[in-house]
């Protein structure tokens, strides 16, 4: 019979999974055509230090063809872009308005993707915690679920 503390750690590494899975599964919303393309002028203009990528990643990303890329990368790679000065991307600021509202727009859509995710993986781990029958307070529950 498993104590409450290994049910726990079973349904964290479940919802761990599920987690991992969607953040490496293919992005399906609108991605920006020139998304890699600003993306590598991006990491041109960035210290390492600033975007803090590994070599893979960052090979990862660039390697790829627009609708292959997962979750996880086209956050990373959009993160990247919107944290440099338009002077380092852009030719003038018509250019940089423009293209600096369709990377706001893909933010916003990976965003509150994310948090909606983030929900639905709170309100799962509730009820595993319920069906598992572990026998904890609210507090811990609230702690566990955030």
């Amino acid at each position: 019979m498993q104590t409450n503390q290994e049910k726990m750690r079973d349904i964290e590494i479940q919802i761990q999974k599920e987690q991992d899975l969607f953040g490496n599964s293919v992005y399906q919303g609108l991605i920006p055509a020139d998304l890699i393309v600003y993306f590598k002028k991006a990491l041109m203009k960035l210290a390492p230090t600033t975007h803090m990528l590994w070599n893979r990643t960052m090979r990862a990303i660039v390697d790829k063809n627009i609708d292959e890329l997962t979750h996880n990368e086209v956050g990373l790679a959009n993160n990247t872009i919107t944290s440099v000065p338009f002077e380092a991307l852009y030719k003038d600021l018509r250019e940089a308005l423009r293209k600096n509202e369709q990377f706001e727009a893909l933010k916003i859509e990976y965003n509150m993707l994310v948090k909606k995710k983030q929900q639905e993986w709170n309100e799962r781990k509730e009820n595993l915690i319920a069906l598992s029958g572990v026998n904890i307070n609210q507090k811990q529950i609230l702690r566990t679920v955030n």
